[in-house]
């Protein structure tokens, strides 16, 4: 079975992010989603770009935010 063909994938790969940061799943999901997201820019150039990337997470001091 390869990786795309796993029912839960969205989740493994939220699970991925940070590993040894446990629970925040939510987040992780969010997280996942900008990395996979955003809308796309294009220079005057026509060079093709990225959106950029904004997250905000907000929590009690010292629960792995940063």
């Amino acid at each position: 079975m390869t990786i795309k063909d796993q029912s839960n994938l969205y989740t493994n790969m939220a699970q991925s992010i940070s590993p040894n940061v446990h629970g925040h799943l939510d987040v992780k999901k969010g997280l996942l989603l900008q990395l996979f997201g955003g809308i796309g820019k294009r220079t005057e150039d026509g060079i093709k770009l990225r959106g950029d990337i904004n997250i905000c997470v907000v929590g009690d001091p010292a629960t792995a935010k940063s």
